[in-house]
């Protein structure tokens, strides 16, 4: 298992990152962590294996494909720059992955629960039964999902090297597209017990949401029109 993190330096360094950093050191020492920066200077976060983002780099996806084709470990966990680990978050994973593959379903995205990400890996969305009206009964399961959300997933190499690269092209809706292009394949997406905390907002920022936006879903009716009817886009 390898931990695979996009950096943007903010306000010209890596605060975000570095709260990241002291929990992997802190609770994940021993699991590998590697770092694709992009800033005026590489981040100092000892311990971690840093790559220096190419300079064509617009994006945190453009980042993360550099990272997958660098690593060669079979089990990656693609974290934003901005989330934390919790005591547990690694032992959960590795159990809940362990107990999956199991199963012999092809496994595609293991979404890792956070407060602030989308769709099923959301602790928001729990169902009304919540257990000492902090957590919700569902936490305690691993779930089938239709997608999982790109801020903290894990993935076999071999699942996410044997797709269309469309993924890494877009920054919205890589994942939506990451996780269709691997349910096509046979795949089966999970959320696993593991959470994260987000901070929110800090990998991309608010400001270029609407940009965002309108580029992904232009290129993506343009290069993946399957997709985009299936986004319901026609």
């Amino acid at each position: 298992m390898t931990i695979l993190v996009p950096a943007l330096a903010r306000d010209g360094g890596y605060a975000d990152l570095e709260v990241l950093h002291a929990s992997w050191v802190r609770y994940a020492p021993t699991v590998p962590l590697w770092v694709a920066w992009k800033g005026p200077h590489p981040p100092v976060v000892p311990g971690a294996t840093l790559l220096e983002q190419a300079a064509t780099h617009t994006h945190g996806c453009h980042a993360l494909r550099q990272l997958v084709d660098t690593c060669d470990d079979e089990t990656l966990v693609l974290l934003n720059d901005d989330m934390v680990l919790t005591p547990t978050t690694l032992a959960l994973l590795t159990e809940d992955l362990a107990d999956l593959r199991a199963r012999g379903t092809p496994l595609g995205m293991v979404g890792i629960r956070s407060n602030y990400t989308a769709g099923p890996s959301n602790i928001r969305r729990g169902t009304a039964w919540a257990a000492d009206n902090i957590r919700f009964l569902e936490e305690d399961y691993v779930l089938p999902a239709p997608w999982v959300a790109g801020t903290a997933f894990a993935i076999e190499r071999a699942a996410i090297q044997g797709v269309p690269e469309g993924w890494s092209a877009v920054h919205w809706w890589a994942d939506s597209l990451l996780s269709y292009d691997l349910t096509r394949q046979g795949r089966s997406h999970w959320v696993s017990r593991a959470y994260v905390h987000h901070i929110g907002s800090q990998a991309t920022g608010r400001d270029r949401w609407p940009y965002w936006q309108q580029t992904s879903q232009a290129w993506l009716r343009e290069h993946r029109p399957d997709f985009a009817a299936a986004m319901g886009w026609t």
